[in-house]
């Protein structure tokens, strides 16, 4: 992992419209997340630098969140989505669908940010994200549960 960033004073509420992208590249706990989590970061750096968001949009590296066979697993707050099976070339529609949406959490019933690499969302059980996937997504993913 990098030195990390610094972001700023802590946020106290989701009112700034800041978007945080945390990626897992702990490469210490798991090879996956280290290589390609550490691609998806540099990808997100690059695809925020050339869209000239990083006033909006903050990107940081996590270690272990879990689910290595995910990697690379991105976290995305306020939002509070996880992703799972994020190569670097699905970035830039990543970020735009991220960038698409209001800066602050979803709830139950808000649609999913990226099915296709939708790992869970804050604030629910498993019972309940399973639920959720299964009323807003019509098709099963590679494997991901």
């Amino acid at each position: 992992m990098n030195p990390p960033e610094p972001f700023g004073p802590p946020r106290t509420s989701v009112q700034d419209d800041i978007i945080d992208i945390y990626v897992c590249t702990h490469g210490a706990r798991d090879c996956r997340c280290g290589k390609t989590g550490g691609a998806v970061f540099r990808a997100l750096k690059h695809e925020v630098d050339r869209l000239g968001v990083g006033g909006k949009v903050r990107v940081g590296e996590v270690g272990h969140v879990g689910g290595h066979k995910y990697a690379a697993n991105v976290l995305v707050y306020p939002h509070g989505e996880w992703l799972g099976l994020v190569p670097p070339s699905d970035v830039p529609s990543i970020l735009s669908a991220i960038l698409s949406k209001p800066v602050k959490p979803h709830r139950e019933g808000d649609p999913l940010l990226l099915p296709e690499h939708w790992r869970g969302r804050m604030g629910l059980g498993k019972d309940e994200q399973i639920e959720l996937f299964g009323k807003l997504c019509t098709a099963p993913l590679g494997g991901m549960q």
